[in-house]
Parts: C-alpha cells; structure tokens; sequence
C-alpha cells in the first residue's frame, strides 16, 4: 500500500505573481506562475503533459474573469512535456502582456482575490487534472 501520488501524477500552480500595470494604450495584466508536476516513482509508465487551458477566476465562486489566460512556458520548455518516472518537473510561465483589459475586467481583478486555473492533459491517466493557484490580491490595482 502507498500514497496516490507514489502511482500518479501530483500538479500545481505555485509562486503566482500578477500585477495590473497602467499604461498609455490601456491596462495590461503582466506577471507570470510555476507550473509543477511530479510523477511518483511508482507509477505505470513515464507520463506525457499537454495543456488544456489556463485562466484568471474571481476566488469567491469561480466566475471567469480572463479566459483564455494568455500564459506561455518560458524559453527552453515545450509542450507536451515528457515527465519520468520519480522525476519532477517544475515550469515557468509568463503572462503575454500585449494584451489590453477592459475597465470592467480590470475593476473585477482589483475588487477581491483571484486565482489562477487551468486543465492539463495527463497520458499516464488518460485524462485531465483541474488545478488552481493560492487566492492572491494582484499588484497596481
């Protein structure tokens, strides 16, 4: 007998960082978060990563705020993402920030606590894994 996370995949976004930035074009969300993913050493087979989706919700009850959330690994990482087994993989990804909000969005980010969320496609189970970030209060707003 062992854990779940011995025989499967654990995932988490982790050190989320955002702020809302004031500029001459409009406001901007820039910032960035760790995407970790560890496969247990137990487990079937080595497991491949894709990414489903990512996007910023109001912490409260989930409602949309951005979606899709325009986050890209950083340099040197690609998907999908082999990950052996034991083996942990740990992810960097930044915001794209060219894109504009609108005031409302932007007066939704600023009003109470957000999280960032996501899907991703794990082989090794056949199917997706929810996550979500810790509740945090962007920056600038």
């Amino acid at each position: 007998c062992g854990s779940k996370g011995a025989v499967s995949l654990s995932v988490g976004i982790h050190d989320t960082q955002l702020e809302v930035q004031e500029g001459t074009l409009g406001t901007r969300l820039i910032g960035g978060f760790v995407l970790r993913l560890e496969l247990g050493s137990e487990a079937p087979s080595a497991s491949t990563v894709s990414i489903e989706s990512f996007a910023l919700v109001r912490a409260r009850d989930q409602s949309t705020l951005v979606s899709p959330l325009p986050a890209a690994p950083a340099a040197g990482f690609q998907f999908p993402l082999d990950v052996p087994k034991g083996a942990e993989r740990i992810v960097p990804f930044v915001l794209d920030d060219q894109k504009l909000l609108d005031s409302a969005v932007r007066e939704a980010i600023c009003a109470e606590p957000v999280q960032v969320v996501g899907v991703i496609h794990d082989s090794g189970e056949g199917g997706t894994l929810p996550l979500a970030s810790a509740e945090l209060t962007p920056t600038g707003c």
